[in-house]
């Protein structure tokens, strides 16, 4: 699903390259929900996925309080499983989540912030998308640690036209 997992197989377990297909994830968009109203100037909800055992969520609440964000947190890991996420992220306006989970939300049109438990990619933007997407918005670029402050300067960079232009080239591009 991922460049970092192509040369896994390549380079440690010893399959020939041409013989190593990448399948990137993809959306049911057929499955999506419309927005009710679209992305706002600023923020007004969050989602968290938290999908693995890791203590960031404070971090995230208090970058969300600061900028007068709600938060509510789901998975399976805080015991807050969710049956379909595509028919909950069109209520929020910032996902925060990784791997299928951000391009669901980029699907659904939701400004994504990349990141788990395991660190920080940032905002899913039209520039970095094709990196992330190759990346599986996933382990390769989660580097940074989850603070309050790189969390709250991603925030910042929340744009309703910029995810508009996320959500089209998933939709375009990441059909199931």
């Amino acid at each position: 699903v991922d460049k970092l997992n192509f040369k896994m197989l390549a380079n440690e377990f010893g399959v020939p390259r041409e013989k190593i297909r990448l399948v990137h994830n993809a959306v049911d968009v057929a499955r999506i929900k419309p927005r009710a109203t679209p992305l706002g100037r600023m923020p007004q909800r969050a989602l968290v996925y938290h999908k693995n055992q890791s203590d960031y969520g404070s971090a995230i609440e208090d970058a969300c309080a600061s900028r007068n964000i709600s938060v509510d947190f789901v998975g399976n890991w805080i015991d807050r499983p969710v049956a379909d996420p595509l028919q909950l992220i069109p209520n929020y306006d910032l996902v925060v989540g990784s791997a299928r989970t951000a391009l669901e939300a980029a699907a659904c049109g939701a400004a994504v912030i990349v990141a788990d438990g395991r660190g920080l990619a940032g905002m899913l933007t039209a520039s970095n998308f094709e990196h992330f997407r190759a990346n599986n918005f996933g382990r390769e670029l989660l580097v940074r640690p989850m603070t309050a402050e790189l969390i709250g300067q991603e925030i910042d960079l929340y744009d309703p036209a910029d995810a508009r232009d996320v959500s089209d080239k998933v939709l375009a591009g990441a059909p199931l």
